[in-house]
């Protein structure tokens, strides 16, 4: 489960982020660079869950930004993930387009859905969405 934290400083050394010493955060994200390769209970969560169900494209693929028509209406941008956490960001297309951030946590049984919230500010960058993540669960 998450937890609150102070990033002090990050460093992201092939596609891992590593947050400072003192971070009560995971103390590190892998990245997952494609929708398909997350775990089967983490794509099965976001598929599913809350209101917004359906296919999601993977990053950079096309999706439907509008309001009608056909195809995905939402689209994979970042996931990390740790061996007890994992956080997925996903835009959605729309008059009214936000981008969410999925998150999991890792209990005996697998991988359970935490909470689905928009975020402020769509991350440009896969660090930039880990330094979301960890502020969103300081409550900041």
């Amino acid at each position: 489960m998450f937890r609150s934290i102070r990033v002090l400083g990050a460093l992201c050394i092939f596609g891992q982020l590593t947050l400072a010493h003192g971070a009560e955060c995971p103390q590190s994200f892998a990245q997952v660079g494609l929708f398909a390769s997350l775990p089967a209970e983490v794509r099965a969560g976001i598929l599913s869950g809350n209101r917004y169900q359906g296919e999601v494209a993977e990053s950079n693929g096309s999706f439907n930004a509008t309001d009608v028509g056909v195809g995905p209406h939402r689209r994979f941008l970042f996931a990390a993930m740790s061996p007890t956490a994992a956080a997925v960001s996903v835009e959605h297309g729309g008059r009214g387009y936000f981008v969410e951030q999925w998150r999991f946590a890792r209990v005996a049984t697998g991988w359970v859905l935490v909470g689905a919230e928009p975020l402020q500010v769509k991350p440009s960058t896969w660090v930039n969405f880990v330094r979301a993540t960890c502020q969103m669960s300081a409550g900041g």
